[in-house]
């Protein structure tokens, strides 16, 4: 961008352009002059321009260079909402599945959705396709015409989540730390959504450096994978972090953001422990300042591979799931300590590709990212 272009954004920004005013909030932004971006961001959305109030919205829902407030953050997405974003009905419907910023519902969380369909978001749709139990109306949702009559009401009033927000018995490992395990965790649908959603945004899997505050990548960890922010999920992700919570009695507060890690053949992630080793001074203060990993929980996602099994050393136990199914391990013993039996590893696959759904939950509530 030019000097000439920038002054012209200032121009017209000045006379209350609010498209100008939400570029001027990015050129700011660039120069990490956020508290200057958020003032013109905000006058932007005061003039009610949608794309300005979902962005400011999801801004203070998870405090991204900015104060965090959650019910102003999902008030200001409601807004837009109403003025037309269907990226912002989206965003609503995953506020009420999770109950940030206003109180849980799913039956309103299916309402947002319905409405960020209508308005064209397409992932909307998508989810609708995956939730709706007629295969009449999963073709209509995924017919891309746009003169295709869609009859919204009656998808979403067919919809019902209440098989897919209980969870059944599991397996407990009598192998010495607490291990479960659950078959058919997660319906097929659900595994395919979650690979879907990462697939075009993997990156180089990362390790938490025991000498500072970044993580970075190490030759002991060489897959991929992709960790979604809040913002960043949906209604369907938000299902299985509620199933996550159930099988594990462990608040969605508590739950780390999800991963979604991918295998390739000779990839592999080196033995280590999930939690945080009291016995490494930066990884001590990082569980006294922001809580111990307590829980692992791992998900299947698909069956096309061989080998890629998750490997316990010290119990001289190894772990393949099917797709769907479910494996969960205490990081720490039930006074609290941790458990160095929980030793593991990420074998590699030997013939296709692995994923697996990775959820960290610790002894206290995770910020919001």
């Amino acid at each position: 961008m030019t000097y000439a272009d920038i002054q012209d954004i200032q121009r017209r920004a000045r006379d209350g352009d609010a498209e100008a005013q939400m570029a001027l909030a990015r050129v700011f932004d660039g120069e990490g002059r956020h508290d200057i971006a958020l003032e013109w961001l905000r006058k932007a959305a005061q003039s009610g321009h949608a794309p300005s109030l979902t962005a400011l919205g999801a801004r203070l829902l998870v405090g991204k260079a900015a104060p965090q407030d959650r019910q102003s953050g999902a008030a200001l997405l409601a807004a837009a909402a109403e003025a037309g974003s269907g990226e912002a009905a989206g965003l609503v419907a995953v506020c009420a599945a999770a109950a940030i910023g206003r109180p849980q519902s799913w039956s309103i969380a299916l309402d947002y959705l319905q409405m960020s369909a209508e308005l064209g978001f397409w992932r909307a749709r998508e989810q609708l396709a995956v939730l709706t139990p007629d295969p009449a109306h999963q073709r209509m949702l995924l017919d891309a015409s746009p003169a295709m009559p869609i009859p919204w009401k009656d998808i979403r009033q067919a919809i019902d989540l209440k098989p897919l927000l209980q969870i059944g018995a599991h397996e407990k490992i009598e192998k010495g730390p607490r291990i479960a395990v659950f078959k058919k965790f997660l319906p097929d649908k659900l595994c395919a959504w979650a690979i879907g959603r990462a697939q075009p945004k993997l990156a180089q899997a990362r390790v938490v450096d025991p000498h500072g505050p970044a993580a970075f990548t190490h030759d002991a960890r060489a897959n991929t994978g992709m960790g979604f922010s809040f913002i960043e999920t949906d209604v369907i992700l938000q299902i299985i972090h509620t199933r996550l919570a159930l099988a594990s009695g462990v608040g969605k507060s508590q739950h780390e953001p999800t991963n979604i890690l991918h295998y390739a053949v000779g990839q592999s992630y080196e033995r280590h422990y999930d939690f945080f080793n009291p016995e490494a001074p930066n990884l001590h203060e990082r569980a006294l300042q922001g809580g111990q990993r307590i829980a692992t929980f791992l998900i299947y996602l698909n069956d096309e591979y061989e080998g890629g099994e998750t490997d316990f050393p010290e119990i001289g136990w190894r772990f393949r799931g099917a797709r769907g199914d479910g494996l969960m391990f205490m990081n720490v013993n039930e006074d609290g300590s941790v458990d160095p039996r929980t030793l593991h590893a990420g074998l590699a696959p030997t013939r296709g590709e692995k994923w697996l759904l990775s959820k960290w939950m610790r002894d206290r509530d995770v910020p919001l990212v």
